[in-house]
């Protein structure tokens, strides 16, 4: 899904940026994961970007981004 997304922008700085946060944060993403009912709430985060993608709403998809990142304690 994230590699699909960040592909997709057809900008190669943000990929290989976005390579180097993934390879990062694998442990953070782990263990967001692990938390219990957390699996289930990303899933429909994703679809809520998703969805945002598919109508071409750039704010909306900014705004679910930014809460996807919340709930998942990327910031740690």
């Amino acid at each position: 899904f994230h590699q699909i997304i960040a592909s997709a922008t057809g900008n190669n700085l943000l990929f290989r940026i976005w390579r180097q946060i993934v390879d990062y944060g694998k442990t953070i993403l782990e263990e967001s994961l692990e938390r219990a009912g957390r699996s289930e709430l990303s899933i429909a985060e994703h679809k809520r970007i998703l969805n945002a993608l598919i109508d071409h709403d750039s704010l909306e998809a900014e705004q679910q981004m930014g809460m996807h990142l919340e709930g998942s304690e990327f910031y740690a």
